[in-house]
């Protein structure tokens, strides 16, 4: 069935530190009706690929995946196993209809091995691939047609609005390492809600939401009645990809939501209102970056 527009997960799978950067597709399809993003995954032998793909391919909101092959990482047998697995893993969770393509960036068709190939193949050499990727995910012709060529709208400043404030409270629970991030509005009720750390990040330890003024400990936010949780959903913003999580859970002047981190804190952090339980970040003007200081 058509749709019109689709979230898609890019993804390059190398062995070790090999590079390799296509961010630049994320900008090609933007006008397709494609919300993508993209990763490198790096893998070592003996790795499991399931391991990283388990989270993002159980997220409702994800309507794709894609997989570069270069001639660089088939070459590699243990990029070729892993990838044959993957494959075979989210085929297994998704079902067969759910859309899987083989983005060929200089390699041939006949040169991908029988153990991977994918019911969508697209050439990044045939001039009409951003049109067959876009049918291989069912999005709309009439939705390329009206988006092809037009200029996506620039995001809002990445300035911390008056709207809403952001406190860092350091030592968490007496303990030196622990700082927590609260988010809550100034004024009114905000029904939906999440925040996004870069995938990077592996220092998130807790989050949820808590009485405003800070947290006495990380047992705070360990609530397990979250209404409409939200977990898992990726976006790439201003360069960076940040993994989103949140809650159907009120935010208001008495109750704020928490990011809790152990040792580093990210750099940047994202928050945003769902429009929606359940729903995905809203990432044109209620979306704000927060630089975060020393």
């Amino acid at each position: 069935m058509a749709v019109q527009d689709a979230n898609l997960w890019i993804t390059y799978v190398s062995e070790g530190d090999e590079p390799g950067d296509f961010t630049f597709l994320v900008d090609e399809i933007a006008d397709d009706g494609i919300l993508a993003f993209f990763d490198r995954i790096p893998i070592k032998p003996g790795g499991d690929l399931w391991e990283k793909l388990a989270e993002p391919m159980g997220e409702p909101s994800l309507d794709g995946w894609a997989v570069v092959l270069t001639p660089s990482n088939m070459g590699s047998a243990v990029v070729r196993e892993e990838l044959a697995h993957g494959l075979d893993r989210v085929m297994n969770t998704r079902g067969g209809a759910f859309p899987v393509v083989l983005l060929l960036h200089g390699l041939r068709a006949d040169r991908i091995p029988p153990a991977l190939r994918a019911p969508g193949c697209v050439s990044l050499a045939d001039p009409e691939w951003r049109d067959k990727l876009a049918e291989a995910l069912h999005v709309e012709p009439a939705t390329r047609r009206a988006t092809r060529g037009a200029r996506r709208r620039p995001r809002e400043s990445t300035a911390l609005p008056p709207t809403y404030t952001m406190t860092i409270h350091r030592a968490v629970g007496d303990k030196s390492q622990q700082t927590a991030l609260e988010f809550r509005p100034e004024s009114g009720e905000l029904p939906h809600w999440c925040f996004g750390i870069p995938v990077s990040c592996d220092s998130l330890t807790g989050w949820g939401r808590w009485k405003s003024g800070g947290i006495p400990s990380r047992a705070a936010l360990m609530d397990p009645d979250r209404n409409d949780v939200i977990m898992g959903i990726r976006r790439r913003i201003e360069g960076t990809n940040y993994v989103f999580r949140g809650a159907g859970d009120p935010l208001s002047a008495e109750h704020s939501a928490y990011a809790l981190f152990y040792g580093a804190v990210p750099k940047t952090v994202v928050f945003a209102h769902g429009d929606h339980p359940d729903g995905p970040p809203i990432l044109d003007e209620q979306v704000f970056t927060i630089e975060l200081g020393d």
